[in-house]
């Protein structure tokens, strides 16, 4: 199960990668619905995770609640927007992705996969993403996105990047499981 959810959020995220280039435009909207569906999707796997864990069980279950629960406020942001504004939501949005993205580099937010004992960057680099993301976020969260063209330029990388070491962590996985056949 985990495999089919790592893959399909790497699609997603490279599908984002080549909206956001094509439709410049939509961009704002775009990366919010798509943060909102990759926050929810990894934090099942990171639940599903913490789960099976002894050490860390609570606060990785912790993580993935608050993860879910940031994905649907920016999903149902329609909603949420008579008592949250646009720009608080942001604002919102940028602290979480600054905190995912601390989480993924010091390797507290990992779905955990291992290759020959060792850790992979996936998390690292997933992390600089997310924390050049929510830095810029936080600091022009009143500002429209076109107005941003380094968020603009994260924003591709993150998701073309980022759908990339997904979709390279995805056949990872695979490649396990059938090993472990």
């Amino acid at each position: 199960m985990a495999f089919w959810i790592t893959l399909a959020r790497s699609l997603f995220a490279m599908a984002l990668g080549v909206a956001i280039i094509f439709y410049p435009d939509k961009a704002g909207p775009l990366l919010g619905n798509f943060i909102g569906g990759f926050w929810i999707a990894g934090s099942l796997i990171s639940l599903r995770w913490g789960l099976s864990q002894k050490r860390g069980r609570l606060f990785t279950i912790v993580i993935a609640l608050v993860g879910a629960l940031a994905g649907l406020l920016v999903i149902g942001r329609g909603l949420v927007d008579r008592w949250v504004p646009g720009e608080g939501l942001e604002l919102l949005l940028g602290i979480v992705a600054l905190l995912t993205g601390i989480l993924h580099i010091s390797g507290h937010l990992q779905v955990k996969k291992f290759s020959g004992g060792t850790r992979t960057n996936s998390g690292t680099i997933l992390g600089a993403f997310e924390l050049f993301l929510g830095v810029i976020l936080i600091l022009s969260p009143y500002t429209p996105f076109e107005q941003r063209p380094f968020l603009y330029l994260v924003a591709v990388a993150w998701a073309l990047g980022g759908g990339v070491v997904i979709l390279l962590d995805a056949l990872a996985m695979r490649r396990e499981a059938q090993a472990n056949l």
